[in-house]
C-alpha cells in the first residue's frame, strides 16, 4: 500500500511562476508547517523547467539562478519538515518557439485556429509531444531527483478552452484526425462538441480511451523508476489518487453549486473505493484573477465538505505565500488545516452508512457529471438530509452487486443510462427511481423499468402537475398545481399507476384569458404494480436546480418516504441549509454537520449560528466524543437509536459515536 492510502493528506498547491524560481525556500517552509501540511505540490517541469532541464524542448526558467537547484532543495528541505513533495507538471502548452519546427504538436480547431496565451500555445494529447516526449521530460525530472514522492499532470486530456472561457471545440490535428479515423472505422471528428453532432458518443469514447492509454503509458514509466511515488490527475484511469477541482470562475451561468467539494468527492468515492480523493480548492475567483480569492467563508464549506466527505484537503494558490495579495484567505484556511491535522485518524478512510445510491453516465470525463439533473437531485438529498453515495453506471454493468448494500437506486437523468445497468439492480430486488424520462427509451432501458415513452408533448409553457394524491404528497395540503417546463413524456398501454397527472396547458394571456387548462390522466409520476419502480416523465430535478422551487424537491422527498422510507436513516429537526454526513471510521461512526446558512444566493457571508439541531441516529451510543466542540450531547437512547443535539451549530459540527 502507498503512503497515499492513509487518506490523511493535507495538501498545498503553490503553482509556481517562472518567476519564484529565485524564493526563499525556508519562508516557505514555514508557512507550509503553519498549515500543518504534509503534502507540497510544486511545478518541476512541462511550461517552465525549475531545474536546469538538459532536454531540447523544456525552456527553463530564467529566473533560476546560476547553480542553484531549487527543486532539491525545496525536497530536502519539505523532508526535513515532514512534509511529502510531488511534482507537477503541464504539458498542455508550450513554447512559442518551437512551433515554427512542429507545427504538429498542436491544438488546431476546425477552422485550424491555434489557442494562443502569453508566449505559449496550447499542445494535443494526440500529438508526439504529449505521447512520447513528455515521457522524457517525466524520465529526466524523477531520475534527477528520485525521492521526489509523487507526480501530478495538469490540463491533461483533450483541449479547446482558452483561458478567456471560450471553447473552440475539438481538436482536428494530424494526430486526432490519424487516431480518430482508426478508433472509429473512418469517421471524421465532429466540428463541434454538441452530443448532436454525428458520431458524439463514439468521439466521447475515444476521449477517454486515449487518456486512458496515455496514463498507462506514464503510470508504466512512474512505478519503473519509482514504484512508491505517486501518479495522480483529472482522471481515474491508471492513477493512484483521482484529482478534481473545486473553483468558479468569471461568466459562468447561475445557479451557483454551492456544495461542489461534496459533489466532486462523492461523484468518485464509491466507484474508485482504492483510489484516494482530492478536490483541490482553488482560492482565485477565476484564471484570470488569480489573486484575489474567493469568499474565505466559501473556501471553508468547500474545506469543511471535502473533510466531511471522506476526502482529502487539498488547497491551491498561484505563487508562493510571500507578497502573496490575499492574506485573509491564507489565514481562514489554516483554521480547517489545523482542525485535520489535530483529528487525522478520525478522517479519510470514511465508509459511507447511506442508503440510497445515485447512478450517473460515465463519460469522457467520469468524475464529473456536470447535468443540472444530477446537481438537482443532490441537492434535494443534501436538503432533505437523506444520505447518497454516488456511483457511474458502467461500474453497476460490470457488477450489478455493488447496489446490494442500498435500499434505493435513482437514475438522474434516465436518457443516458444503461438498460444492463437497471436490470442487475431490478434483479437484486432494489427498488428504482428513472427522472427525466421525456422521451423515448432506449429499448434496454425501457425493458429493464418495464414502460417505453410513446410520445412527447413540448408545449408546455403554462403547464402543471396535479398534487391529487394528498395521502403521498403530504407537502401539497392546500397547493394543487406545480410548475412543469421543458418536455413531458407519455406512457401508454402500462399497467404502471399514474400519479400526479398532467395538466396541459391553456392560454396564460392577457390576464383576461388566463384559462383553459384540461386535466389529463397521463402521469406525472409512474408506478409499477409491485411499487419497486417509479418513473418521473419530465425534468423535475433540473428544473429545481434550475430555479429553486421548492415544490420540486418536495415531489421527490414524498415519493421517497412513502416509497423508500428506509432511505431516510437520519431523522432530524435540522433546516436544509445544513448539510449532514453519516459514515463509519476506524473508530465508531461519524456525524458531521456543515452549515450553509451564509449563502444568499449569490454571496457567501458567515453563516449565521443555529441553536438545538437534534438528529437521531441508527445506533445506540455507549460513548459520545464531540471533536470540534459545539456542545452535543446525548439527549435520549434507545436500544437502536440515539437522539444527539448540537448546542451551536457555527461553521462545523462532528461527533464520535461508540
Amino acid at each position: 500500500m502507498g503512503w497515499w492510502h492513509e487518506n490523511n493528506i493535507r495538501m498545498i498547491q503553490n503553482n509556481t511562476r517562472d518567476i519564484d524560481a529565485a524564493m526563499d525556500v525556508d519562508k516557505w517552509i514555514e508557512e507550509l508547517k503553519a498549515f500543518d501540511c504534509n503534502v507540497v505540490m510544486v511545478g518541476v517541469g512541462g511550461i517552465t523547467s525549475f531545474f536546469p532541464s538538459k532536454l531540447k524542448y523544456q525552456v527553463v526558467s530564467p529566473y533560476l539562478p546560476q547553480g542553484r537547484d531549487l527543486i532539491g532543495e525545496m525536497i530536502e528541505k519539505c523532508h526535513a519538515a515532514g512534509i511529502r513533495f510531488i511534482g507537477r507538471f503541464d504539458f498542455g502548452r508550450v513554447h512559442e518557439k518551437f512551433y515554427g519546427e512542429h507545427p504538429e504538436w498542436f491544438y488546431r480547431s476546425a477552422d485550424g485556429k491555434l489557442l494562443r496565451c502569453a508566449d505559449t500555445i496550447t499542445t494535443c494529447i494526440s500529438s508526439w509531444y504529449q505521447r512520447e516526449y513528455s515521457l522524457e521530460i517525466v524520465r529526466e525530472a524523477m531520475e534527477t531527483y528520485p525521492q521526489m514522492d509523487g507526480i501530478f499532470f495538469n490540463a491533461f486530456g483533450f483541449a479547446g478552452w482558452d483561458y478567456y472561457g471560450n471553447n473552440f471545440g475539438p481538436c482536428h490535428c494530424e494526430g486526432c484526425q490519424r487516431l480518430y479515423r482508426q478508433f472509429s472505422g473512418g469517421l471524421s471528428v465532429p466540428k463541434s462538441d454538441s452530443p448532436k453532432e454525428e458520431g458524439a458518443a463514439i468521439y466521447k469514447d475515444f476521449q477517454r480511451y486515449s487518456i486512458a492509454e496515455a496514463l498507462e503509458r506514464i503510470h508504466a514509466l512512474v512505478k519503473s523508476i519509482n514504484p512508491e511515488a505517486c501518479l495522480c490527475t483529472y482522471s481515474p484511469d491508471n492513477v493512484d489518487m483521482i484529482r478534481s477541482e473545486t473553483n468558479t470562475g468569471i461568466g459562468r451561468p447561475n445557479p451557483i453549486q454551492l456544495m461542489n467539494a461534496s459533489d466532486n468527492i462523492l461523484a468518485a468515492r464509491y466507484t474508485w473505493p482504492d483510489r484516494p480523493l482530492a478536490s483541490c480548492i482553488i482560492n482565485a475567483t477565476d484564471l484570470r484573477w488569480r489573486y484575489t480569492g474567493v469568499s474565505p467563508e466559501l473556501n471553508k464549506i468547500r474545506m469543511w465538505e471535502t473533510l466531511a466527505s471522506g476526502g482529502m484537503l487539498d488547497f491551491c494558490i498561484n505563487g508562493i505565500f510571500e507578497g502573496y495579495p490575499d492574506q485573509n484567505s491564507l489565514k481562514e484556511a489554516k483554521e480547517v488545516f489545523n482542525y485535520a491535522a489535530a483529528h487525522e485518524r478520525y478522517y479519510g478512510n470514511l465508509e459511507s452508512k447511506a442508503r440510497v445510491l445515485i447512478v450517473r453516465p460515465e463519460g469522457a470525463r467520469p468524475i464529473h457529471d456536470g447535468s443540472a439533473a444530477c446537481f438537482g437531485l443532490m441537492k434535494t438529498l443534501k436538503e432533505e438530509h437523506i444520505p447518497f453515495d454516488m456511483m457511474v453506471d458502467t461500474q453497476l454493468e460490470k457488477d450489478p452487486g455493488l447496489a446490494e448494500r442500498f435500499d434505493l437506486v435513482i437514475w438522474p437523468d434516465v436518457r443516458t443510462a444503461s438498460g444492463k445497468a437497471i436490470a442487475g439492480v431490478k434483479a437484486l430486488g432494489k427498488k428504482v427511481m428513472a427522472i427525466h424520462a421525456n422521451c423515448p427509451l432506449k429499448e434496454e432501458v425501457a425493458t429493464a423499468l418495464g414502460v417505453q415513452i410513446a410520445s412527447v408533448e413540448s408545449d408546455n409553457a403554462g403547464a402543471y402537475v396535479f398534487t391529487r394524491e394528498k395521502d403521498i404528497f403530504r407537502h401539497f395540503p392546500q397547493k394543487d398545481w406545480v410548475l412543469l417546463t421543458e418536455d413531458i413524456g407519455f406512457a401508454d398501454q402500462t399497467d404502471f399507476t399514474p400519479l400526479l397527472p398532467y395538466v396541459a396547458r391553456g392560454e396564460f394571456g392577457p390576464a383576461e384569458r388566463a384559462y383553459g387548462t384540461r386535466l389529463t390522466e397521463q402521469g406525472g409520476a409512474l408506478v409499477s404494480p409491485d411499487e419497486k419502480t417509479i418513473v418521473l416523465p419530465w425534468a423535475v430535478t433540473a428544473l429545481y436546480h434550475k430555479y429553486g422551487y421548492a415544490d420540486h424537491k418536495y415531489i421527490i422527498a414524498d415519493l421517497i418516504d412513502l416509497y423508500a422510507p428506509e432511505a431516510r436513516v437520519l431523522k432530524t429537526d435540522a433546516h436544509p441549509c445544513v448539510e449532514l454526513f453519516w459514515d463509519a471510521n476506524r473508530d465508531g461512526l461519524l456525524l458531521q454537520a456543515v452549515n450553509l446558512s451564509g449563502f444568499n444566493g449569490m454571496t457567501v457571508e458567515k453563516a449565521l449560528p443555529i441553536y438545538g439541531v437534534e438528529v437521531e441516529v441508527p445506533v445506540a451510543a455507549r460513548k459520545l466524543t464531540d471533536l470540534h466542540g459545539d456542545g452535543i450531547t446525548v439527549v435520549k437512547t434507545t436500544d437502536s437509536s440515539t437522539v444527539l443535539r448540537i448546542a451551536k451549530l457555527d461553521r462545523y459540527a462532528a461527533a464520535l459515536i461508540q
